[in-house]
């Protein structure tokens, strides 16, 4: 690629004319940029007729191998900066314990003794001092591979490091031109806020593949199905690392609610009303091993005939304090998802819904488009709801030329009326809120986050 920068940056390597690396001075440090993707080879240099195998005590081949160019620059980047040195044969680890002192763990992964010569390149070493290491389990029966005998490795002797071994040494130096960068702690995270995450695999994987992801986010909602579809002893070996990484799990049975042929929250078939509640009680225990407090469900359409309009709402009503009284076992709260299209289709009717059912355990999910598009003064409209919000459901929306709406999930990045929504999730404080915008990659959800950040 072409590089642009400024006339005092200096030219590492050109190839002809061309330059390939630069360097730039920047307040205290440095910055190196090569042109090239990665530093690594544009083409597959792997003959097309080999197979690339694991081989024993063999390296795999680089299909894509580092560029000579910029492995010699890094190696020269990275060597400046070395505390210490020993045999390159051996590894090193340098921890720092205090000013001037040093812990230094020597490790031997070959097979062979090897020497051990501990250099400084920030000043004269005062005293080194080797750390004692319980050792009674060198001589126990599979310390050493198969057909490998202790002779065959060498000793660990004042300057040796017999194969396979770990040494550890404290080492005390006069410094020299040593400045101790001041430990930064990480910026706080940001609280009550999730991003819906769609058809996932694996929650471990998601997050993983978004770097910045707990710059912006402190949880995720998911989808029913990632619980329903799995054995409890799977999700809980996933639970350690969600748990590790202290990630906040909202469970969405929004796509499975659709009366027929899924879920339905209304006994007017009973067989079908018994299996749907099973398998939304399935989910609901499962949520503990996420550590999940927060189901997100919306109600469905009324039926067509053989069950009237009032008997629908009696069966919503009977069926939400059922599933309320279920999840309050596991500490769970159920967050009745307002959106156009289904009821309740107003916010007078949701606000009487939730004080029928009359538990704890249940509030209101609006999404914002619900809010933007109800009739009447915002502000009033809000104030039927305060007290009764569990989370806000954040999206834009688009109407047709005859002004119908067709599309409630627009990221608020490109909505021309964002300060409408930001109206919205900040007239009733501390509401978590759940990024609820359909989005095409990650840059479009990043920027819904800076959105929310910035605006």
């Amino acid at each position: 690629y072409t590089l642009s920068f400024p006339d005092h940056a200096d030219i590492l390597a050109t190839a002809g004319n061309t330059p390939m690396a630069i360097q730039v001075q920047d307040g205290g440090g440095k910055i190196t940029v090569f042109s090239s993707t990665f530093g690594a080879s544009s083409r597959n240099v792997v003959p097309p007729n080999v197979i690339i195998k694991s081989e024993d005590d063999k390296p795999l081949l680089k299909p894509f191998p580092i560029l000579n160019h910029v492995k010699s620059l890094l190696n020269r980047i990275f060597n400046s900066l070395k505390l210490f040195e020993v045999n390159e044969a051996l590894g090193l680890i340098t921890c720092c314990k205090r000013e001037g002192v040093y812990q230094l763990g020597i490790t031997n992964n070959t097979w062979t003794e090897k020497p051990v010569n501990i250099k400084s390149h920030f000043g004269d070493i005062i005293f080194i001092k080797e750390q004692e290491i319980d050792r009674t389990g060198n001589s126990a029966t599979g310390y050493l591979p198969e057909n490998l005998h202790g002779e065959h490795i060498g000793n660990s002797a004042e300057n040796t490091i017999a194969g396979g071994d770990i040494r550890i040494f404290e080492v005390k130096v006069q410094e020299l031109n040593v400045t101790e960068v001041p430990q930064q702690e990480p910026p706080v995270r940001p609280q009550s806020r999730y991003l819906v995450l769609r058809d996932i695999q694996k929650v471990k994987n998601e997050i993983l593949t978004r770097p910045t992801f707990f710059q912006h986010f402190n949880g995720i909602a998911v989808d029913w199905k990632y619980l329903h579809t799995k054995e409890s002893n799977i999700l809980r070996q996933e639970a350690g690392w969600i748990s590790r990484q202290k990630l906040k799990i909202i469970v969405d049975l929004t796509s499975g609610v659709d009366f027929y042929p899924e879920l339905r929250l209304i006994d007017n078939l009973h067989e079908d009303y018994v299996s749907s509640m099973v398998k939304i009680e399935d989910v609901i225990t499962k949520m503990k091993i996420f550590y999940a407090s927060e189901l997100i469900l919306p109600l469905h359409r009324f039926p067509e005939n053989s069950f009237t309009k009032k008997q629908t709402w009696d069966s919503f009503t009977a069926t939400f304090i059922r599933l309320c009284k279920y999840a309050k076992l596991y500490d769970v709260n159920l967050n009745l998802r307002l959106t156009l299209g289904r009821p309740p289709y107003t916010l007078k009717e949701a606000a009487d819904f939730i004080e029928k059912v009359d538990l704890s355990n249940v509030r209101l999910a609006p999404e914002t488009a619900f809010i933007l598009a109800a009739k009447g003064d915002v502000q009033e409209n809000l104030g039927l709801i305060k007290g009764k919000l569990g989370l806000w459901l954040l999206s834009g929306l688009k109407n047709d030329l005859e002004g119908k709406y067709w599309d409630q999930n627009i990221p608020i990045s490109v909505y021309k009326d964002k300060d409408s929504v930001m109206k919205i999730i900040r007239s009733i404080h501390q509401i978590p809120v759940v990024l609820d915008g359909v989005y095409k990659d990650h840059d479009e959800e990043y920027l819904d986050a800076y959105t929310l950040d910035t605006y």
